[in-house]
């Protein structure tokens, strides 16, 4: 086995303490150093840890022990950061966004490749144990082709306050590109590419400077359509998310931020519901079913036999925060093993941290002439 990989983060924060709790636990890395401009910030959490704190970027590249760097930080710093990261000879996990633009994103691509170093973007959708079963379903074709799908996405923002950089498009990108980034991504894993139809935007009324709301269709292999909508205006207790594929013989609907629960709805046969059943072994699953008057279903000029119509239910056994750190553990993980063995197939690659950028940007760019 290979020595682990020192990891400096970049970014005190909340989120780079969940990080550093996590990667703990990872026997493919060890974390050695934090750097943030607030020192305060970083030499707390470096006491907390027992590692290195630095309170300059390019003290903590040229650390020998640091071999990955974890950029926690606004969308708008990451081109800069990650080319001065590759230079160093380090690896660098990005927070996503990419970049705020396909082209310093290629350029972001094009020297971490030239430097012979992992550039990996943190969409971690792919990571999630419930949407990988659901590409599962989706590949296996257990309830049909994909029809369409739709995501509704109602987030909390009282952590946002006015003056914070997310609303600002010159550092966050907006909402599809420093967010809607990881559904684009999560929707070409099922479904394959997507190019943007149409896309609109929103401001809060009184406050143009504040965008919002926004809305988008993308259109997949085999003419799925996908609706995508993403509002930052609830108060906590109400955030909430549903995505739904819509297939042939059912649905599939899927609840939380991170898929937390699952529920299928279909006319299926026995050996469609006992491979459902198998793929939702170890998670918390109910199961009913109610007759059909006929076992021969016809739909899109199609025909099946259905043994009945079948609600499959599942749920993670855990809370938010453990699966949170499960998939930001899986990925880190999964990169690592590609920067020690390059023969290593990765779940995300530098390709589809491009990839959802390039997507999202379609779409902002279509939504601001809509304006």
């Amino acid at each position: 086995m290979a020595s682990p990989l020192g990891y400096g983060l970049l970014g005190a924060g909340a989120f780079g303490s969940f990080c550093l709790q996590q990667y703990q636990s990872l026997d493919s890395i060890k974390p050695v150093a934090v750097c943030d401009t607030n020192a305060p910030a970083a030499d707390g959490l470096a006491a907390e840890f027992g590692i290195t704190a630095y309170h300059d970027f390019a003290a903590m590249l040229a650390d020998p022990a640091v071999d990955v760097v974890h950029l926690a930080t606004p969308p708008f710093t990451h081109a800069a950061l990650v080319k001065q990261a590759v230079a160093a000879k380090k690896h660098v996990l990005c927070e996503k966004p990419l970049a705020l633009s396909p082209e310093d994103g290629r350029a972001m691509i094009d020297a971490a490749t030239a430097a012979d170093r992992v550039l990996a973007v943190n969409l971690i959708m792919r990571y999630d144990p419930l949407n990988q079963v659901v590409d599962t379903i989706v590949k296996e074709k257990l309830l049909g082709e994909v029809i369409a799908g739709n995501l509704l996405n109602l987030a909390r923002d009282n952590q946002l306050s006015p003056t914070h950089w997310f609303w600002d498009r010159s550092k966050s990108g907006g909402i599809f590109v420093e967010h809607a980034v990881h559904f684009f991504d999560l929707f070409e894993m099922w479904l394959g590419p997507g190019e943007v139809q149409s896309a609109i935007s929103s401001t809060r009324p009184g406050n143009d400077a504040i965008e919002e709301q926004v809305r988008c269709t993308t259109k997949h292999p085999n003419g799925v359509l996908v609706e995508q909508y993403h509002g930052f205006h609830q108060p906590q207790l109400l955030d909430r998310q549903e995505l739904r594929l819509i297939c042939e013989r059912g649905d599939i609907l899927l609840r939380g931020w991170l898929t937390e629960s699952i529920e299928i709805d279909g006319l299926l046969g026995h050996e469609q519901v006992d491979r459902i059943h198998t793929l939702l072994s170890g998670y918390s699953v109910g199961l009913s079913s109610t007759s059909i008057p006929e076992p021969t279903i016809t739909a899109r000029h199609k025909t099946w036999n259905a043994d009945g119509r079948y609600r499959i239910t599942g749920r993670v056994p855990m809370d938010k925060p453990a699966l949170y750190g499960q998939v930001i553990r899986g990925l880190m993980a999964d990169q690592v093993a590609y920067a020690n063995d390059r023969e290593h197939v990765r779940t995300i690659t530098e390709a589809n941290g491009l990839r959802s950028l390039e997507v999202a940007a379609t779409a902002a760019a279509l939504a601001t002439r809509a304006i």
